[in-house]
């Protein structure tokens, strides 16, 4: 259903008044973040091309331009209450499904674009990344690093630093330095 004040003529989206917005597009989907992220969704154009917009309170401009849908500053403003129109409208028939814009721990389960059901959606810059192994595998290992006390125990850690960061925002430290410092050793 094409919300009320808007119009789909000959493959675009105008106002009712007839003025030209952009090329025609709907909401396929919404995502909904998980924990902190935000939220995103996934538009398709008449001519059947699919756009994730991760944010898109944030630079929706340019996204749709980066993808070929013309929009100006004047239009922009139709085109964010056409997206949110549309999703009101049509919340019954648009597919809810999770946003990831960080990899790691969820809960019981590792979020991580190869390793989770088609219900997510991740940040594009979240592909290359994969997870293997389990949580307790890498609990046993880490600990067996850190008991032997070695510069490879500080060196993993610093390697896994952002597993930790959520952790550590919850006790009160905003940023933390691995500095290694002294001679250099064999190997």
């Amino acid at each position: 259903i094409v919300p009320r004040d808007f119009l789909w003529e000959d493959g675009l989206l105008k106002t009712k008044k007839g003025e030209i917005i952009t090329e025609f597009f709907i909401v396929k989907a919404v995502a909904e973040g998980i924990g902190n992220t935000e939220e995103g969704m996934i538009i398709k154009t008449i001519k059947g091309k699919e756009i994730f917009i991760s944010n898109p309170k944030k630079g929706l401009k340019q996204i749709l331009l980066n993808h070929g849908l013309w929009v100006t500053d004047v239009t922009l403003w139709f085109v964010s209450k056409y997206i949110k129109d549309y999703i009101y409208e049509n919340k019954s028939n648009i597919e809810i499904l999770k946003y990831a814009n960080q990899i790691g721990w969820n809960g019981d389960q590792y979020i991580a674009p190869q390793t989770t059901n088609d219900k997510y959606i991740f940040d594009p810059i979240l592909e290359g990344y994969t997870a293997a192994g389990d949580k307790e595998k890498e609990r046993e290992t880490v600990k067996k690093i850190l008991q032997k006390g070695s510069i490879l125990g500080i060196g993993y850690l610093g390697a896994v630093a952002s597993l930790l960061i959520k952790p550590l925002e919850n006790v009160g430290a905003r940023n933390f330095i691995v500095f290694f410092e002294g001679e250099a050793g064999g190997g």
